[in-house]
């Protein structure tokens, strides 16, 4: 793992990159040089778990389990740990099945 993106992981920062491009105006070539995020600690499309590197995708069925047990006053470690722990139901196991199969089709 380069330093670059074990700090952004783990120590949180963001990496911006120069970017050099060419661009045309008129006929007329230049470069264009420009700063743009490369790395960021922050993943909007998933739950990220303590360990800072285990993610969920929001609505993940463990992620109900994990606010219904800090809701009920499980500490959010514990609720954590027994969220990952769980198996669903067989009875949505079945559903989730036959949900997979009907996109095979």
């Amino acid at each position: 793992m380069t330093l670059v993106y074990r700090d952004c992981l783990f120590g949180k920062e963001v990496f911006y990159a120069k970017n050099v491009g060419i661009r045309s105006k008129d006929h007329i070539l230049s470069l264009v040089e420009s700063e743009k995020k490369a790395l960021c600690p922050i993943d909007t499309k998933r739950w990220i778990l303590s360990d800072g590197i285990t993610t969920l995708p929001y609505n993940h069925w463990r992620n109900m389990i994990y606010k219904n047990m800090v809701k009920d006053g499980i500490p959010h470690e514990e609720a954590e740990k027994r969220a990952i722990r769980a198996k669903l139901p067989e009875k949505y196991q079945n559903e989730c099945v036959s949900h997979i199969s009907s996109y095979q089709q």
